[in-house]
């Protein structure tokens, strides 16, 4: 991940897992008191069964510092079951020019 970049991440779960089925999906990005979550649902987001990529937008990933941010993957099966990824965490590498390019 770099700030300022339309950074993807990509995320995976075990193959006894389907996360098409899942009814709610949610990644947070977190640093410090920094946090950022989006959903299943919100745009950059796509979920296949066993992966879900996230494309970031610039402003997202120039909102983190130069350093680790930790991401977890968190979802809600039609049973109510809900279940988590362990937590990881990428290096989020800096920039010379702090700001949206447009």
């Amino acid at each position: 991940m770099r700030q300022g970049s339309t950074s993807v991440i990509k995320l995976t779960v075990p193959d006894t897992l389907d996360l098409t089925q899942a009814q709610k999906i949610c990644i947070t990005f977190a640093q410090g008191t920094r946090k950022l979550t989006l959903w299943g649902d919100s745009p950059g987001v796509e979920v296949e069964p066993h992966t879900v990529r996230v494309q970031l937008q610039q402003r997202e990933t120039l909102d983190f510092a130069v350093g680790g941010v930790n991401i977890q993957l968190r979802w809600l099966m039609p049973d109510g079951s809900a279940d988590a990824t362990d937590i990881a965490t990428v290096h989020n590498l800096g920039v010379l020019l702090r700001e949206v390019i447009a």
